[in-house]
């Protein structure tokens, strides 16, 4: 019950978050010359604002005062596009790693937050099989390494 009720916390102070992420997308777009890492680090900021403007829909779903199936529905894509925001990140972070525009230490470090954060939505939506246990440990091991 509190784990549940502390997810939904955490979803409820991220209910605008949607407009943080299309701001960032739009600077990215606008700031920087034409190239791979601007066309990848937009469509990440993209998918991310795509992501909780979904999510901002379903939290009423989430505190049990609606039950609509059109809900439940759209939160499950909700996540697909997480997966996708994270999968481009993995691409963005593989980019920045062969064209060396970061130290490697801050590119590992967020490779493996990605790849950690990665079996959230991945799970849930049925695209990687792991059990509630390993998901539990990788939230675990993401929320100690420094972002």
């Amino acid at each position: 019950m509190a784990r549940g009720q502390f997810a939904l916390s955490r979803r409820y102070l991220r209910l605008f978050k949607w407009i943080d992420f299309s701001q960032a997308s739009t600077i990215t777009w606008t700031s920087s010359p034409p190239s791979p890492r601007r066309i990848l680090a937009t469509a990440k900021n993209m998918l991310l604002a795509i992501y909780f403007f979904m999510e901002m829909f379903c939290i009423t779903n989430a505190m049990g005062i609606t039950t609509s199936s059109f809900l439940t529905a759209l939160q499950h894509h909700a996540l697909q596009v997480w997966f996708l925001a994270i999968s481009t990140s993995v691409v963005l972070t593989m980019h920045d790693y062969l064209c060396q525009n970061t130290e490697s230490a801050t590119l590992a470090s967020s490779l493996v937050l990605d790849c950690c954060d990665i079996l959230i939505p991945g799970s849930a939506v049925g695209w990687i099989a792991v059990d509630s246990v390993t998901v539990g440990i990788a939230s675990c091991i993401s929320r100690v390494i420094p972002r």
